[in-house]
């Protein structure tokens, strides 16, 4: 990276400092290097604040942080962190022998208790991206939340009409996030989101396919959204579930 990303982040900034310096202790470990190309002030600032908040992160159910290189891939930067070699949830579901039913209800078990782990701390981190591609899974077969591009700290500040948090996978989305005029746009900015999203990223364990199938263009799932539809009942899914997905879209 450059001269100015070290000089006016790293210098300034002891915590993330750390967290590069870190990298050297996992030289022996597989990891994967996502690298980012530079382009102005607001990928940086994302960059940044991605990496201070997920450095903070400690549970099981969270894909581990281990460091940003600055050198590896000049001008471009990367963020280090260990090589899930099962993929994410949808993918090896696929391609396992580990997608009989009450297996499926385990990994969502463990979704769960990382959204419960993110929105339990204090103040509570919304990871606003939820969907299975962002569910990653161990070498021990375990469920790992990851990709905290989206993510933020839900204070009182975010409780107030901005579009800064208004992001998202469509097909994972909250109709809030869709179009704000129609819900209060501080729902965006909290908890809610996530919950409404972990309820479609249920259907899509169950089902195996993204909700919304049947619609190619995400411009055609807003519109089925908007009206009040929802994914159907998968046909596998019991009433208490169903129960509790459709709370989750409430």
């Amino acid at each position: 990276m450059d001269n100015w990303f070290a000089s006016k982040f790293f210098d300034s900034s002891p915590a993330l400092q750390r967290t590069e310096q870190n990298c050297s202790k996992y030289t022996n470990l597989l990891v994967v290097l996502p690298s980012i190309s530079p382009n102005g002030n607001v990928c940086f600032q994302n960059l940044c604040n991605e990496v201070l908040l997920w450095r903070q992160l400690r549970h099981q159910r969270i894909l581990p942080l281990y460091g940003v290189n600055v050198e590896l891939f000049q001008p471009s930067y990367c963020i280090i962190s260990p090589w899930m070699q099962n993929g994410d949830i949808g993918s090896f579901l696929r391609k396992s022998n580990e997608s009989r039913f009450d297996e499926k209800l385990n990994l969502i078990r463990e979704i769960a208790e990382g959204l419960s782990y993110l929105h339990g701390l204090d103040p509570p981190i919304v990871h606003g991206d939820i969907k299975g591609s962002n569910v990653l899974i161990s070498d021990d077969f375990h469920c790992c939340l990851a990709d905290f591009g989206l993510s933020f700290i839900e204070t009182q500040s975010n409780n107030t009409s901005s579009s800064a948090h208004i992001h998202g996978s469509v097909r994972w989305l909250a109709p809030e996030l869709m179009n704000p005029d129609i819900v209060p746009t501080e729902t965006g900015c909290s908890k809610t989101r996530d919950i409404y999203a972990f309820g479609c990223t249920v259907v899509e364990v169950l089902t195996g396919r993204p909700p919304f199938p049947e619609y190619k263009m995400d411009l055609h799932v807003m519109i089925q959204v908007l009206k009040g539809n929802r994914p159907p009942r998968p046909r596998e899914c019991f009433e208490e579930l169903w129960t509790l997905i459709q709370r989750c879209w409430s």
